[in-house]
Parts: structure tokens; sequence; C-alpha cells
């Protein structure tokens, strides 16, 4: 039987708010798809501190927020001006400023609205966002660094000044002489109830070198901490868990096994820092172990996106850690330097 056209026509859909990042997107190509640039959806949303690093169920604004409703009173019978404004913490003054369509302050209606709060500011419009300030952050500052929108030297350079003031000197040695180097930025996450069982990759590791085709950053969201499962039940006999102490550079080497796959395993015997009063966090001054409580086992290894799968390792999950591993190209060994960028 003959179909016609309209048969196949479908009604036009509106372009959805929220756009949730999948397997293989890039916030760019996010963009694209929804007819945005990639300014625009960066504008959209600020908390994408940067656009290198998205992650699989993270949740991108592709429209602007509907301004919330602006408050109001309606007018009741008995009212004035003057008590209005009283009775919602305002002078009569701010009142009248807030409602100038009112040209006669004796004279309201029963059922008039009057504002109570100024207009919320209209969303912003698509457009590029303000310009980043020119200058990158310092390693002394706080936090992880918003490397978005700087290119490979500049964000190599920032990078190296982490080295450079928190390496030792065989790292400063390795990276001038191109060879490879890890660094790994450090977010505390207290493993308190409101954290996820399974832990959260909320820290950053980074592969940088230089060679004849210039600099090169590989970054990447890690995880550098035990996740709560681990930690439970706080009060247990055995040795307390444990995490990488801050501020240390490690050597590792390239391993293999059947449990880890390819991972690197520390060469001699790190600093580990253990939550010796089980509160499961790990404050600043407590003692930080080597020997038989020692970081010699905490290696850096594949992991899962539901779960990070440390007990004291540095683990990202599979697809990120096949590309760490790719940056590492024929290197054996490699110095790795850890900084904790929570408490700078």
């Amino acid at each position: 039987m003959h179909r016609s056209a309209s048969t196949f026509t479908s009604a036009p859909t509106s372009k959805p708010a929220v756009y949730v990042v999948r397997a293989g997107d890039t916030f760019s190509g996010v963009a694209a798809r929804h007819q945005l640039t990639t300014p625009q959806l960066a504008k959209l949303n600020p908390q994408v501190k940067n656009l290198n690093l998205i992650d699989v169920g993270q949740r991108l604004h592709l429209k602007a927020a509907a301004a919330p409703p602006r408050p109001t009173y309606t007018v009741k019978s008995g009212d004035t001006f003057s008590a209005i404004a009283a009775s919602h913490q305002l002078t009569t003054p701010q009142l009248a400023r807030l409602n100038p369509q009112v040209k006669n302050l004796n004279v309201i209606s029963v059922g008039q609205k009057l504002f109570l709060e100024p207009s919320a500011p209209a969303p912003a419009p698509h457009g590029p966002p303000s310009p980043p300030p020119p200058a990158h952050p310092a390693p002394t500052r706080a936090g992880l660094p918003d490397t978005s929108g700087l290119s490979t030297s500049k964000r190599f350079a920032l990078y190296e000044q982490y080295i450079g003031k928190f390496g030792d000197a065989q790292a400063k040695k390795d990276l001038a002489a191109g060879k490879r180097v890890i660094l790994s930025l450090r977010q505390d996450t207290p493993m308190t109830a409101n954290q996820p069982y399974r832990g959260t990759y909320d820290d950053r590791i980074v592969v940088l070198w230089r060679d004849g085709a210039g600099p090169h950053v590989q970054e990447l969201r890690a995880n550098t901490e035990p996740n709560r499962r681990w930690s439970i039940p706080a009060n247990e006999s055995s040795k307390p868990v444990g995490r990488l102490a801050d501020d240390q550079t490690i050597r590792y080497h390239k391993a293999w096994s059947t449990k880890f796959g390819n991972h690197l395993v520390p060469s001699g015997n790190p600093y580990a820092q253990r939550d010796a009063n089980r509160d499961y966090r790990f404050e600043k001054n407590e003692k930080a172990y080597n020997g038989e409580w020692g970081g010699q086992a905490m290696f850096i290894h594949r992991a899962w996106s539901t779960d990070t799968g440390s007990q004291g390792c540095q683990t990202m999950d599979e697809g990120r850690f096949n590309t760490f591993w790719s940056a590492l190209g024929s290197q054996r060994d490699v110095s790795y330097v850890l900084v904790n960028v929570t408490r700078r």
C-alpha cells in the first residue's frame, strides 16, 4: 500500500536541556552535536574546569537555566504599603524601588501584586565566555589547576613548575633529559559516609615529556586514595588502610600480572600514610610509615568506571589507564611525583 510522505514526517523536537556524557565523547564533540560552539557549551557549564577532562555519566547543560519566579505579595484588605514593607523586613523606600509601577504609595488595591525581591539576572546568552586570566595557576595555589584553553606548551610549563618545586633531583633530571615523568595531583577525599563507597576519581595524573617534536602532556582523571569499602570496619585489628604519603617522589617500574595486567610497581619502600586512628580520613599530622607499613604494595593499575578498586594504589578506569600506559611509551622505569593540592 502506498504511503504518503507525511507518514514519515516527525514533529520537530526541542533541544534537550541536559546531555549525559557517553564513552568516547569529547567536550567539543558534544557541543557540535547540539549546534553549539565549544565556548558556548563551556559558558553553560562553568563546573567543567578542564574541557579535556569529562567523565562518562557526567551531565552537561545545553540550555541556560530558566530564572526562578520573582517573589511577590498579593495585597489584602486593610494592607498599607509601609506595613507590607515592614512585614517582609524591608524599608518603605526599598519596597518602593522594587515596585516603580506604584506611583502613589498611599493608593494600593486589593489583589495587586508587589515585588519583594529584585528580578533575577537574565540567563547568559550563548556566546564566548569571558577570557581566562592570562597567567595560569601557580603550583602553590590550592586545588587542581584549570588548564582548559591552555596550549600544550603552557600546560607543560605549568606542570614543569610542580616537578621543579616538589620533585626530587632524579625527577628533575629525567624531565630535563626528555624522559617521561608522572605527576599526580591529589585532592583529599575523606572516607566518610557521604562519599562514594567504591571511591571517586577526583585526582589528576599527568604524563609529561619533551622530545624533538616539542612538549607533550597527557592529563588523566585518576584516584590516589583507598575507597571506603577497604576501610570498614574502622576498628578492625588488621593494619589500618593507607595511601601514599603526600609530596614525595617514587621510582616505579613496569610489571605485568594475571591480577592487574600491565601495572607499575614501586622500587624500594615509599612512605605511606595510615589511618591509624581509624576515623576514615587522613589528617596532615598523621604519621607516614615505611618498612612493614610502607607503600611497597601500592601500585599504579587499572580499575573500573564504577569502582576505583583501590586499597591504597593509584588507579584509573580501564580506558584512561590504557591511554596512560600508551603515554609511557617504551620507558621501563619512571619517576612519580605525588603532590597534595588540597592544602597548599
